[in-house]
């Protein structure tokens, strides 16, 4: 299945040098109060650009590319101002998805159905000593690192549920760490190590019917590539590692998703449907404050906080296609 988007005259004349970055285009007017400056950073309206990561001194950023949403999806990694652009997956044989880079800033890891099955893959960031960390008949994606790069937290389905799981850097001692829901998807780590929030998707009377786990993994996946039609309730949820206890901090009948902490730890920024079209909003940990940060009629998400905390790279079809935008936050929306 092709994507179907229109492409905007501003796509058209920055993808001129398809394949190559020009320069980030900064806008003069953004949309949120909250919002200093904003800035597009990929122009190629030819390729999808997804899931931006920086790395730990802020200098680059790691995302996937692909060239039409049916074609492989490579790891790229880019200078911060979009320059610079070379795959570090041009080797594999398949789609390599969801880079997250350890705190050392030597290692990446990413999901990818390489062997045939969906598992969590390790690589140096030149794209060398590649390795297999889960390999069972079961879909394991949606890695990230825990702050001190000695855990990793990921999704499976192996015990029945769709559920999140913790396991050793090396992929040794794999433990189940939520459970009970109706599929618990995005884990993201507190900055000191001793929570996680995710997304716990809510069950309803349309959802019923697709609660088969291989089906609804792979709408997870859909939900990552964005696929059209797939749209649930879903909110934020954080369990307390060292007491094991869990709160719900959404709580509003739309899709939230994509939870990422702040550095400091004191909010979480994620993405919701709660307007009728995917948007960035912030909401403080300990009040429940609320702001969103995001209008534009594209879809904006697959936020990533820049590791001083003061920009957020995410993608948006704002401007066509899927792009990279960096977006620089007010000190009051940090408040």
């Amino acid at each position: 299945m092709k994507r179907s988007l229109l492409v905007a005259p501003l796509a058209l004349v920055a993808g001129l040098g398809a394949g190559c970055a020009l320069w980030p285009l900064s806008l003069a007017t953004p949309e949120s109060p909250f919002i200093a400056k904003m800035e597009h950073i990929t122009t190629d309206a030819k390729a999808d650009e997804l899931n931006p990561v920086w790395s730990p001194d802020g200098t680059q950023i790691y995302f996937v590319k692909s060239r039409s949403f049916d074609s492989k999806y490579d790891i790229m990694v880019m200078d911060r101002d979009g320059g610079h652009q070379r795959s570090v997956s041009a080797e594999f044989p398949n789609s390599a998805w969801n880079p997250v880079l350890n705190a050392d800033g030597r290692t990446l890891i990413f999901f990818s159905n390489r062997e045939g099955n969906y598992d969590i893959w390790s690589m140096e960031t030149d794209g060398r000593h590649v390795s297999r960390l889960t390999s069972n008949e079961h879909m394991d994606f949606f890695p990230t690192w825990s702050p001190k790069g000695d855990r990793i937290a990921f999704i499976s389905d192996r015990s029945g549920e769709i559920a999140v799981w913790t396991m050793e850097k090396d992929g040794t001692r794999q433990e189940q760490a939520t459970a009970g829901g109706f599929g618990d998807l995005s884990p993201a780590w507190s900055p000191d190590g001793t929570k996680l929030a995710f997304i716990r998707r809510v069950r309803t009377p349309d959802s019923t019917d697709e609660y088969k786990l291989r089906t609804a993994l792979e709408s997870a996946l859909d939900r990552f590539l964005d696929l059209p039609g797939r749209t649930h309730i879903s909110h934020i949820w954080i369990k307390d590692l060292t007491t094991n206890q869990i709160r719900q901090l959404t709580t509003d009948e739309a899709e939230d998703g994509r939870p990422v902490w702040s550095p400091d730890g004191r909010s979480i920024l994620f993405t919701s449907r709660r307007n009728d079209n995917r948007d960035l909003y912030l909401i403080d940990v300990a009040s429940g404050t609320l702001r969103r940060l995001t209008t534009d009629p594209g879809d904006d998400r697959y936020p990533s906080w820049s590791p001083d905390g003061t920009q957020i790279a995410f993608a948006s079809t704002r401007s066509g296609s899927p792009d990279i935008w960096i977006l620089t936050l007010r000190e009051e929306a940090l408040r």
